[in-house]
């Protein structure tokens, strides 16, 4: 991860929906959360529902002050399983650059299978 923009080594992990209204850690560097439900935002219902990906606007919560962005996982017959998230979180900047980061997180996101990243 980049930590010039903000990023930190646990800032990216996939959930699994596991009830209507909540998701569940399911691939992260912090084994200790795995398995822990989470309350679906609505940002990451959209993503859930529609298959596409989604960013939220800057948000605070008892952790802090975030911008997240949510990418669909798909299974073999492109139904919507499970989400991965990407979190940039309590960057000094983070309040001067949403468009920036949104735009870094969006692009990240919206790749097509077969994109080149290199």
């Amino acid at each position: 991860m980049n930590r010039h923009l903000g990023f930190e080594d646990n800032s990216i992990y996939a959930f699994i929906r596991v009830g209507p209204d909540s998701v569940a850690f399911a691939v992260m560097l912090d084994d200790k959360y795995v398995g822990n439900k989470y309350g679906i935002r609505p940002e990451m219902r959209l993503a859930l529902e529609s298959g596409k990906p989604n960013y939220t606007g800057i948000y605070r919560d008892e952790n802090g002050t975030w911008i997240s962005a949510y990418a669909p996982i798909l299974d073999l017959h492109g139904k919507t399983v499970g989400l991965v998230e990407a979190d940039f979180h309590n960057n000094k900047n983070l309040a001067n650059l949403p468009s920036f980061c949104r735009s870094v997180l969006w692009r990240f996101f919206s790749r097509s299978e077969g994109d080149d990243f290199g």
